[in-house]
C-alpha cells in the first residue's frame, strides 16, 4: 500500500538512532498502541490523524501539534449530539489540552 516505511520513516528512523534517539518503528498502528498503553514508550507518534486519535479518545487525551510557530493542543472530542444540552458533558479531555499546551510552554521557556 505504498513505500513510505521504505523510503521515509525507516531512513528518519535510522538518523534518529544515529544521533543517539532512542526510537522505535515502524510497528504496526494495532500493536503499537497495546504496547504504548502498557508503558513501552516514552511518547508515541502516529502517522495519520485517524489512526492516532480513535485509539485515545477513550483516555481523554489531548495532542500536539508539533513544529507550529505556535503551541496548539486539541482535546480528543466528538459531536456529542446525544448529550447536548443535558449538563452531561465531562470536560476532562478540554482540561487535559489545557494543561498540555501549559506544560509545553513552560518546559520550552516559551512563557516568558
Amino acid at each position: 500500500m505504498g513505500r513510505e516505511e521504505i523510503e521515509e520513516i525507516e531512513p528518519a528512523l535510522a538518523d534518529c538512532r544515529e544521533a543517539d534517539i532512542d526510537v522505535v518503528g515502524p510497528v504496526p498502528a494495532d500493536a503499537f498502541f497495546l504496547q504504548g498503553e502498557a508503558g513501552a514508550y516514552d511518547g508515541m507518534v502516529a502517522l495519520y490523524h485517524d489512526q492516532g486519535v480513535i485509539p485515545l479518545k477513550r483516555h481523554r487525551y489531548a495532542t500536539f501539534a508539533y513544529g507550529l510557530p505556535i503551541v496548539r493542543t486539541t482535546p480528543g472530542h466528538g459531536t456529542a449530539y446525544d448529550i447536548a444540552g443535558t449538563g452531561e458533558a465531562d470536560p476532562t479531555a478540554m482540561l487535559n489540552a489545557v494543561f498540555l499546551a501549559v506544560s509545553v510552554l513552560t518546559s520550552s521557556g516559551r512563557d516568558r
